[in-house]
């Protein structure tokens, strides 16, 4: 089943996928498709994920984790698992 092209929306409100929903919806109102089209860009869609992004890239910036994520197996359990 999709949506829109893709997989369903997952079931759980909480999921990461209906904070950027709601993110880009504020962003990119989708009042009227020709509005909406007009008001999309790029950069609005990217400032919806923006925080969740920065969450992600914050553990690779201190070297020893971004170490751990290149290193062995092990190594890379531990990073995930942090």
């Amino acid at each position: 089943m999709t949506y829109l092209g893709y997989r369903q929306p997952p079931e759980d409100r909480r999921h990461v996928w209906h904070t950027w929903d709601t993110r880009a919806r504020v962003l990119i109102p989708d009042d009227d498709e020709s509005t909406a089209f007009r008001a999309y860009s790029t950069s609005k869609l990217f400032a919806a994920v923006y925080p969740e992004a920065i969450d992600l890239a914050s553990p690779t910036a201190v070297p020893y984790w971004r170490q751990g994520a290149s290193g062995t197996l092990i190594e890379q359990f531990q990073f995930l698992d942090q």
